[in-house]
């Protein structure tokens, strides 16, 4: 059975919801929020509930025809417009390909939708022809762009949309949103939530649970999925071993080496460390705020053997690490820094 697209119990999808509810849907929405705050997600969401017969209370019944449809990114009226692989910016040749679409009439939607993904890297020319189709959209047509924020957008595209602000949820709603929609066991879903920070697509990531914000086929979708239980585990147990080694430079060099070949996990490599060194440095003062409950007693051990200092030092060579692999660092060469920098007395 598929699962809901959005966490109904936020202020966004709430009032998404009063939309489909009243049937007064405008030419064009305006997404913004930081990354991991479901925005493509709720705009699916939206394009089911709008056209969705079988629903009731302006939620989507999920299992009709067109809600599947629309959730397996298959229906022809929903057009999806993004940037381009290898692409530096969403281009007007791919505006003008859109109305062509829009000049005929949809094939079968009641509502066709313009989903137009990081809005904001559209150039100039691009966002003037879309200027024109929002200013006069086909009948039963509307668009959603979603957007970080409003920064790189024109002030006459950001005046002709409903703006609806996605804001980071907090890990225990991601939490309650992995229990209640998902099924996932309260234990897995606090360590999960407390990882992925305040990204739910990360954590569903992390659980190898299906994101219907994922088109697929994508480069995304056909990355081989990470065991994240089993690789967690793995590496909260190499580090306090690190830590505790008597000659710990040959290990820090076995761990970055493990992880340096799966560099296309890195991302979710660097959220299990950065909940365990936030763990480490919580634990002195308030142990019942750590997120890794089941290392428990390999974070005591550890912040007995270490000061306050050191592990604030270990947190400094993290953020470090990662700041150079966003600066296009090499992974193994930042990994065996890293690790070497811990290993150190």
């Amino acid at each position: 059975m598929m699962m809901p697209v959005f966490d109904p119990h936020t202020p966004a999808a709430s009032e998404l919801t009063h939309i489909i509810q009243t049937r007064k849907i405008p030419n064009a929405f305006l997404f913004t929020g930081s990354s991991g705050t479901g925005k493509e997600r709720a705009a699916f969401g939206f394009a089911q509930a709008a056209n969705c017969r079988e629903g009731s209370d302006g939620s989507p019944c999920l299992n009709c025809r067109s809600c599947r449809k629309i959730h397996a990114r298959m229906h022809p009226d929903m057009i999806h417009i993004h940037l381009l692989e290898k692409k530096k910016d969403i281009s007007i040749s791919q505006i003008r390909e859109m109305e062509g679409v829009l000049s005929a009439r949809p094939n079968e939607a009641d509502w066709r939708m313009v989903l137009i993904s990081d809005a904001g890297k559209m150039n100039i020319q691009a966002q003037n022809a879309l200027l024109k189709a929002l200013e006069e959209p086909p009948q039963k047509t509307f668009f959603i762009l979603t957007a970080l924020g409003l920064p790189g957008l024109i002030p006459t595209i950001v005046s002709r949309c409903r703006q609806i602000r996605f804001r980071s949820p907090g890990s225990r709603e991601i939490a309650r949103y992995l229990v209640n929609s998902w099924g996932v066991d309260p234990g897995t879903a606090k360590i999960a939530s407390g990882t992925a920070g305040s990204d739910i697509q990360k954590a569903l990531r992390l659980l190898n649970l299906e994101d219907p914000g994922e088109k697929p086929g994508s480069k995304k979708d056909k990355t081989k999925k990470m065991d994240w239980k089993s690789r967690r585990s793995w590496l909260l147990n190499q580090i306090p071993e690190l830590i505790r080694a008597p000659n710990p430079l040959g290990h820090a060099l076995f761990i970055s080496e493990q992880l340096g070949r799966e560099t296309e996990h890195i991302s979710d490599w660097l959220s299990i460390m950065r909940s365990f060194f936030r763990d480490l440095c919580v634990f002195k003062t308030d142990p019942e705020k750590i997120v890794n409950l089941d290392f428990f007693d390999a974070l005591k051990d550890i912040s007995q053997i270490l000061g306050c200092k050191r592990i604030i030092e270990f947190m400094d060579h993290f953020y470090e690490t990662e700041r150079r692999l966003g600066s296009n660092a090499s992974i193994r060469l930042a990994l065996d820094r890293f690790f070497i920098k811990i290993s150190l007395p």
